[in-house]
C-alpha cells in the first residue's frame, strides 16, 4: 500500500464518533461545605473517578465521561445551586490528524528499514539509520499525543465551588466590586458642556 493510499484510507470521509473533552463548573451554597465535598468524592470514587483538587472552597474530580451528565445532576441535589456551565472541546479532528501523521510516518520508516535491508553503502546506511532513528522517535512522540488525546476524551473534570450557606460572607465568587460602575448614573458627566 502506499503512503498516498494509507492516508486516503485513514482519512476521515465519514463522520466517526465524536472525542471531545467536557469541563463543568458548578456552584453551590450549602451549611455543611466540607460534607458536602466529601460526598462528591465518595461518588466520584464509586464511578472509576478520582480527585485532582481540592481547596477550602472547591472539589475538583475527574470522573468517566459517560458520567458527567448525570453525575453533574446529582451535585445540584446536595445544595442550592448557584451556578453551572459545561464547556466542550472537540478533540475529533485532532485525534484523526495525529492517527494519519502517525500512519504516515510508520510507512516511511518501514521504507528506512527495507533500505537498510538492501543497502551495501555504509555512508548510506549511517544516514538512513540516523533519519530512522529520528523518525522512531517522532513516532513515538506522536503516539504519547494522541494516547493523551484519547484519555482527555474518556475523562471529564468536574468542578464544585461550594460556599457557607447564610454565613456573614459567602466563600463562592462575587460580581465585581466596580459592579458600582454600571449601576451609578453616569449620564449628565457623558454631557458637553456649552
Amino acid at each position: 500500500m502506499t503512503l498516498l493510499a494509507l492516508i486516503a484510507f485513514l482519512s476521515p470521509s465519514a463522520p466517526g464518533p465524536a472525542a471531545s473533552h467536557r469541563q463543568v463548573e458548578v456552584s453551590l451554597e450549602c451549611t455543611q461545605p466540607d460534607s458536602v465535598a466529601d460526598r462528591i468524592l465518595l461518588r466520584a470514587q464509586a464511578v472509576g473517578g478520582w480527585l485532582s483538587n481540592r481547596d477550602d472552597h472547591s472539589v475538583s474530580v475527574r470522573i468517566p465521561t459517560d458520567s458527567l451528565e448525570s453525575f453533574s445532576r446529582w451535585t445540584w441535589t446536595l445544595a442550592k445551586r448557584v451556578d453551572y456551565s459545561l464547556s466542550v472541546q472537540d478533540l475529533s479532528e485532532r485525534i484523526s490528524d495525529l492517527k494519519v501523521s502517525i500512519a504516515s510516518r510508520d510507512t516511511l520508516l518501514r521504507a528506512y528499514v527495507a533500505l537498510l535491508d538492501s543497502s551495501n553503502s555504509s555512508y548510506q546506511l549511517r544516514d538512513v539509520e540516523r533519519l530512522g532513528a529520528n523518525l522512531a522517535v517522532e513516532v513515538g512522540n506522536l503516539r504519547g499525543e494522541l494516547g493523551r488525546e484519547l484519555s482527555r476524551a474518556r475523562w471529564a473534570d468536574l468542578t464544585v465551588r461550594v460556599g457557607q450557606l447564610g454565613g456573614p460572607t459567602s466563600t463562592l465568587p462575587r460580581p465585581s466590586p466596580f459592579d458600582w460602575i454600571n449601576q451609578t448614573g453616569l449620564q449628565p458627566l457623558r454631557q458637553e458642556s456649552p
